[in-house]
């Protein structure tokens, strides 16, 4: 069943440094596009183990 709608309840601004991608993982490494060439990976953000990177907060 795919999403057709969703209610916005926070959004989160983050401070991205070198420092934070060695705290998250990543995912869909090694993936190709439909012509052959790579993908680039995805980056997960565990919002937890980042918290002190959060800059502000707009609530919903």
């Amino acid at each position: 069943m795919r999403k057709v709608s969703f209610y916005l309840q926070q959004i989160y601004f983050l401070k991205i440094t070198d420092d934070t991608l060695v705290k998250c993982g990543s995912f869909q490494r090694d993936f190709l596009n439909a012509n052959g060439s790579p993908k680039r990976e995805k980056i997960l953000l565990d919002l937890e183990k980042i918290d002190e990177e959060l800059v502000y907060v707009i609530e919903f």
